[in-house]
Formats: structure tokens, C-alpha cells, sequence
């Protein structure tokens, strides 16, 4: 709800925000606002962190699943260092912490669940608390692939077998006092139901809020079900503020790739047309849906702002809203959108000209003064002389570096002795070309040229 816990490239984890728990990890009630390593990690490998209220647990590439700050329903003091948790023999493969209770997929398909058991939000047939990894045993005849967490209920993607093939079904449990179980009755269970309502769609991933539930399918679908009081679903249920059963959400006719719960909003990234977007909905509270404001959004809305950058991963927390965006380093040099020589802004395609060499990009008006030119002619070629106007355009710079590496490649490279039915050819001394002076005077003035053109540019800048 307070702090944010990310892991780089290589498997490092970094956390920062509210401590007052242990949540961060840093061995105090430290306050960063920024990322801070947790140096309890350095040397393993993190493949995945979730984060609950005042809990973070991380599973690394092993399988084994460490927890800090303070777990709600436990008698146990705060953790201010990652503590190893007792799972057993199962090796973890994908965590989701809620408010008050988490939950765990293992290698081999099964479920555990601790925590808060209130309105059977642990699955284990009771309203008790479990202050330890406990398997859920309606589910362990199953292959179980990915859970989620809300504030009291629990959903879950499990696979099942038919033929040859096989599909996900979505199966939940805990508080249904709105619906967010995909159905009427019972209004809360400690054991999980199958939910009904998506077409028989192969259901790939679940995200809980507060008390709405999504589900994402393989094909791209995107079903919403629960309260609906500030729009989070997505859609307008025809039952009013709450939906019992799962809905389609419209996404402008995209894919959903990849989906995220708040408490009351939700992110989705939408590929249309082969290009990745980002949408937000549901409760704008302190612009947790990056519109620019706080307003509730009911349908899907995309974040113009991101509009034209590619979105790795996303995650919501209470009111907040992450994205992990692919970064490009551009020089000013490399960037195609920019004259290489004036540096000034070419708004229509029309108007510019690359180099075929470095890419870089050229205006109408310096293109036509000196940059871009025709480099020089091949010496030989199979079909005779190349025609001026067929060869590519390369700038002054470039055109230089093809003078020299032609020059070093026609008399400069030595001749090798050849072998011929194993036996070895006589060295030839090949006499200097007769167009060796006008290539060398080519190459000469080339490069004052160039020389010329850096130092107007320096003046410039």
C-alpha cells in the first residue's frame, strides 16, 4: 500500500517507500524515496516480488520464497531482513500477496495459502488464520498456474485436461459480498468455485482488487466481474453497481496482453496493430490512473502519455499505478527526427534524407548545400560503370571512410601467394594503378572538407 519493490535485469531487487513494518527489507523503519538495494540478495537471482500491506515476499530462480515486514493476522514481531519461509518440498514458482493473506503456485501445480482466513479467503475449509504455508486440498488434484489476491477472496487459474488439449478455468473463494466470486450464492466460502460465464475461453491470468475480480484469456480477452462503484469493471453490468457473473470489457477491438488490479482501478496493455498501448480504469484517486487528474474512469481509457513508448511490465498497488517502460538511448547524432549537420526539427518525411551508411538524418536545405552526396564510383564493377544517380546517398563523413577503405583495399592490401594442386605460386608485385593520384586527391580534399564542416559546426553550437 506504502512501498514499491522492483527487480533489474539481473535479478537484484530494489525497494523504496514506507518502512515503519520492515517491508523494504533495509534492516530499519527507513524512509526512501528512491530504490535502494537490498543487500540481503546480492548473489541469488530474484525472478519475482509481490507486495502486500505491510509484507513483501520475493521467490528467486531456486524456487525458494522469502518474506519481510510485518504479516496482518500474526502474533509474530516485524521482519526487518528477507526470512526464508518454510514451504516444505514444494519449490515456488509465483506469489501474489493480498491485504491481509497471500498465496503461492508451486512447480507441481499446487496451492498454499497464509494469512488472515477471514470469510475463507485461505481456502482451507475454515475461517481460521494460518500463521504458516498451508496446502488448499480441494485443489491439489489439480494443476493450479497462477492465483491473485484481493483484500478477502482468492481467484485462480487452473488448468484442465480435455483430449489432447488443455484450457484454464478460473476457481475462487473468500468474501462475495458483491460478487466478486462470479456468482450469487454463497455470499462467502471457504472452498473454491468454479467460475462460470467466459465462453469456455482458455483463461491465461486473474488480477483481484478490493472486491472486483478480472480474468485474461490466451486469445486476448478481457472479463471483469465484482462491484463496479467506481467503474473498475470496465464496463456497465446490466445489474447495476455490481456484476455476479463475468462480462466482456471492450478494448477497441485489441489484445489484452497483460493485465493489473488496485484496489479500485485497473491497467491493461493492449496491443493494436502490432503496437503495445497502455489503458487505465476504475478509480482515479491521487492519479493512480495517469489521466492528469482524479477523476473515475469507467470504461477502458488509454494514458496518452505513454502513448508512443513500449510497456514492459506493469503493477498496481492501493492507489498507485506502475510501468516499466523499454528505454532508447539516442545521441543527438543518431536521432532520425533531427538534421544531422543544422540540428533543427524535419517535421515531414518528404523533407528528409538519410544516409544509407550511419542512418543519420539530413534536411532538404543542408542535404542540398554539402552533406549528402554520391559516394565514389566503384573501380570495377561485372556489369560495367554504375550510373551516378542509381548509387545510394551517403553524408561527407561516410564518404570519406568508403575513399580510405577503398584506397587501402586497392593498393595497399599485399598480395597473397596462392596454391594451386598443393603447390605454391610465385608472389606478383602489383604496380601501382595509373589513377592513384586523382583517388588520393579525392580523398584529400574529402577530408578538408570534413574538417571544414566540424569546425563551422563547433561554431554553431
Amino acid at each position: 500500500e506504502h512501498h514499491v519493490v522492483i527487480i533489474d535485469e539481473f535479478g537484484s531487487v530494489y525497494s523504496w517507500g514506507f518502512s515503519d513494518e520492515g517491508q523494504l527489507g533495509h534492516g530499519a523503519p527507513i524512509e526512501t524515496f528512491g530504490p535502494m538495494q537490498v543487500k540481503a540478495f546480492e548473489g541469488s537471482v530474484i525472478s519475482q516480488v509481490s507486495c502486500g500491506t505491510t509484507t513483501t515476499i520475493a521467490v528467486t530462480e531456486k524456487g525458494e520464497a522469502f518474506l519481510w515486514g510485518h504479516p496482518m493476522y500474526s502474533f509474530a514481531e516485524p521482519t526487518w531482513y528477507p526470512k526464508r519461509m518454510d514451504t516444505g518440498k514444494h519449490k515456488i514458482m509465483q506469489v501474489s500477496c493480498g491485504a491481509y493473506h497471500f498465496a503461492m503456485c508451486t512447480s507441481d501445480g499446487k496451492v498454499l495459502t497464509c494469512g488472515g482466513g477471514k470469510f475463507g479467503a485461505l481456502g482451507h475449509g475454515s475461517l481460521d488464520n494460518c500463521s504458516k504455508p498451508k496446502l488448499v486440498e480441494s485443489l491439489s488434484s489439480s494443476f493450479t498456474e497462477h492465483v491473485s489476491c484481493g483484500i478477502w477472496h482468492t481467484a485462480a487459474v487452473v488448468k484442465k485436461y480435455k483430449g489432447t488439449g488443455s484450457f484454464g478455468e478460473v476457481y475462487s473463494w473468500g468474501d462475495n459480498s458483491v460478487g466478486q466470486l462470479g456468482c450469487d450464492e454463497p455470499k462467502q466460502t471457504s472452498w473454491p468455485l468454479h467460475v462460470e460465464g467466459m465462453g469456455g475461453e482458455d483463461i491465461a491470468s486473474v488480477a483481484c482488487g478490493r472486491h472486483h475480480t478480472c480474468a485474461r484469456s490466451s486469445a486476448g480477452s478481457l472479463f471483469s466481474w465484482g462491484s463496479n462503484k467506481h467503474g473498475q469493471l470496465g464496463r456497465v453490468p446490466a445489474e447495476g453497481k455490481e456484476s455476479y457473473r463475468p462480462g466482456l470489457v471492450e478494448m477497441e477491438g485489441g489484445i489484452v496482453t497483460e493485465i493489473a488490479a488496485g484496489m479500485d482501478h485497473n491497467l491493461a496493455v493492449v496491443q493494436i496493430d502490432s503496437q503495445s498501448f497502455l489503458y487505465s480504469w476504475g478509480n482515479g484517486a491521487f492519479g493512480c490512473l495517469g489521466h492528469g487528474d482524479s477523476s473515475s474512469v469507467r470504461l477502458p481509457q488509454q494514458i496518452k502519455s505513454l502513448a508512443r513508448k513500449t510497456v514492459c511490465r506493469i503493477a498496481c498497488g492501493a492507489n498507485t499505478s506502475c510501468a516499466i517502460i523499454e528505454h532508447h538511448f539516442h545521441s543527438q547524432m543518431e536521432r532520425t527526427d533531427r538534421c544531422k549537420h543544422c540540428m533543427s526539427k524535419i517535421a515531414k518525411r518528404s523533407q528528409k534524407k538519410k544516409c544509407s551508411r550511419c542512418n543519420a538524418a539530413f534536411c532538404k536545405s543542408c542535404c542540398k548545400q554539402f552533406d549528402l552526396i554520391k559516394p565514389l564510383q566503384p573501380l570495377r564493377s561485372s556489369g560495367g560503370n554504375v550510373k551516378q544517380s542509381k548509387l545510394p546517398l551517403v553524408c561527407m563523413e561516410c564518404n570519406g571512410v568508403l575513399l580510405e577503405a577503398q584506397f587501402e583495399a586497392k593498393f595497399h592490401s599485399p598480395a597473397q601467394p596462392k596454391k594451386v594442386q598443393g603447390k605454391q605460386q610465385k608472389t606478383v608485385t602489383i604496380s601501382v594503378d595509373p589513377r592513384f593520384v586523382e583517388l588520393e586527391q579525392q580523398l584529400r580534399a574529402a577530408n578538408a572538407e570534413i574538417k571544414r564542416l566540424k569546425e563551422r559546426l563547433g561554431e554553431i553550437t
